[in-house]
This record gives C-alpha cells, structure tokens and sequence, in this order.
C-alpha cells in the first residue's frame, strides 16, 4: 500500500517534475496507474485461481523491474506505460495479503485481518512523505526506485511464507 499511496500522491508531480510532461498530460500517470489497477482487481481473482499460489509473487517482479524503467527512462510513452504495467503488478497484493489474514489458522481470522489492515495502512500513510523526503534530499526518481527495492523485499519475503508454498 506503499506504492499505492506513492502513486496517488506523487505521480502528477513526477510526469510534471521528472517527465516533463506538457500541462494537459501530468495526469496520465495517475490515470495509467488507476485504470490498471482497477482492471487487475477485477481479473486478479481468475488469475489467483488458475496460478500456482507458490508463483503469485512472481507478479511482483513484474512491478519492479516497471518502476525501475520509469525511474531510469523518465520519457512520456515509457513512464505511462510503466505506470500502467506498476498499477497491473500491484493491483493484487493487498487483497491477496489480506486473503492470506483472513485464513489464518493461528489465531481468530478477525484479529489477523485487523493487524493486516493497521499494517497496511500504516505503509499507505508513511509511503508519500518518505517518497517526499527522498525526494527533497536526491530526486524523485530515486524515491521511486526506493519503491522498487520494497518490491524485492517483498519478493523475498513471500518467497519464504507457508502459505504461498502451496
């Protein structure tokens, strides 16, 4: 939720600041971005079904190696796409995250989703103040390349839970 909130909050600024983009086209970036991730929501289940749980997170590799492309080929076409391809990679995260909470066999699946949602909340309050900061202290593009080391995280992080070795 980051990501998202990085996304929503800061990619007018970026195809404004970093993309150049003229006056009528700063808001494709946020479009791009929303479009896709409303339309990976909405088929994100079938492909959930259909895929091996154990190579879901491969989606997320999707998401990284999209938000490096846009950090390091700020040009109007590229960044649009990769917004388009960053809202795609993103756009089932959370509500497999919260999938995964809901059945958890360790404790009342109401306390998991809780701790779930605080968590993810907390990472969509935190993700456009740290991206702001960064980006005050080097550039914009760095903060977004930033995002795309918390996607190897999570990689990583998925790659070693139970519940995605199924």
């Amino acid at each position: 939720m980051a990501t998202e909130g990085a996304m929503f909050d800061w990619s007018g600024v970026y195809f404004q600041d970093i993309v150049k983009a003229p006056e009528n086209l700063v808001v494709v970036g946020y479009a791009s971005f929303m479009v896709m991730m409303a339309t990976g929501r909405f088929i994100g289940d079938y492909f959930k079904v259909n895929m091996v749980k154990k190579r879901h997170y491969a989606i997320m590799v999707f998401y990284v190696i999209w938000i490096i492309t846009c950090s390091f080929f700020p040009q109007l076409i590229v960044c649009t796409l990769a917004f388009m391809m960053v809202g795609l990679g993103v756009a089932c995260n959370v509500p497999t995250v919260y999938s995964v909470a809901a059945k958890s066999t360790k404790g009342a699946a109401g306390v998991a989703l809780a701790t779930v949602s605080s968590v993810s909340f907390l990472g969509f309050l935190m993700g456009p103040p740290l991206i702001g900061y960064i980006a005050e202290l080097f550039d914009l593009r760095y903060s977004y390349a930033l995002f795309a080391c918390f996607g190897l995280i999570m990689i990583i992080m998925v790659g070693r839970m139970k519940a995605f070795k199924e």
